[in-house]
């Protein structure tokens, strides 16, 4: 979706669009709270480099804050308060160094007189990015609706149960591999395009993430450093049932962390 909007980092391309007269370049060190939720500030921003997260409160009382998404170079933020007067959404801390250029609301207002096609420009990719993630989302608020059907179809049927739910995975998610794994560390169904080699990777660390899944507090999913997603599946009464390991693409999104995760508890819930 980054590949939608404007690559500011070239600099003949951010000429075009404003350049230094307009955008500010500005650092942040790891751990740097760029913009709090709820805050006043209006500035829009696009990643040169490093890693940011966002985050959201939960309205419950521990005030939990919500992973939303990881962005990297080539992502923006803040678009939201760039076009309207409402308070920030989420919360954005730098995972790593971070450098960004920020436009401000003055500035922008003072683009669309001056240069009304690069200020087009900006808010025509704006719209093409979220354009892209609603469509992104519908997919997979399909995916879950389906899956949801699959499984009242299927009840009590996990031979064909969990086949059906891979494959209506396999429309929401592209490049990817799947198998889920029981209590035993042996495989308890994979898709059809899964490599021996890539079954046989899981197969090796499945064990380990059953431990760490059992430690407390431990996350919803792990991805390891070969490119490898595990969520936990859990049965209705807490305890750990089974693993759902995907391997994914380098441009696989936090939102299909999320849609496997939601789907290994939905298939908890009915495991023996």
């Amino acid at each position: 979706m980054k590949n939608m909007f404007i690559n500011l980092s070239d600099p003949a391309i951010f000429e075009i669009f404003g350049g230094a007269e307009y955008w500010e370049k500005v650092s942040y060190p790891y751990g740097e709270k760029i913009l709090e939720e709820g805050g006043e500030g209006r500035d829009f921003y696009y990643i040169l480099s490093g890693i940011v997260e966002v985050t959201k409160t939960l309205s419950d009382n521990r005030e939990t804050q919500k992973h939303l998404a990881t962005l990297t170079a080539g992502d923006f933020f803040g678009e939201g308060s760039l076009l309207s007067e409402k308070g920030r959404g989420a919360t954005i801390i730098c995972l790593a160094p971070t450098e960004v250029l920020k436009l401000n609301p003055e500035k922008f207002q003072k683009l669309v007189r001056a240069e009304p096609e690069a200020a087009s420009g900006i808010l025509l990719g704006i719209v093409k990015v979220l354009n892209a993630r609603l469509q992104a989302m519908n997919t997979r608020l399909i995916a879950l609706y389906d899956v949801t059907r699959i499984m009242t179809m299927f009840k009590g049927n996990l031979s064909q149960m969990i086949p059906a739910i891979f494959i209506e995975l396999s429309r929401a998610i592209d490049h990817f591999s799947i198998a889920m794994f029981g209590a035993d560390g042996l495989p308890i169904h994979t898709s059809i395009e899964l490599n021996p080699d890539v079954l046989a990777k899981f197969e090796m660390h499945v064990p380990d993430y059953f431990n760490r899944f059992k430690m407390p507090d431990a996350p919803e999913s792990f991805l390891d450093q070969d490119g490898t997603v595990y969520c936990a599946s859990h049965k209705p009464d807490g305890s750990l049932a089974a693993i759902l390991a995907c391997e994914v693409c380098d441009d696989f999104k936090d939102e299909e962390t999320r849609l496997l995760v939601t789907i290994a508890e939905q298939i908890g819930n009915v495991l023996p």
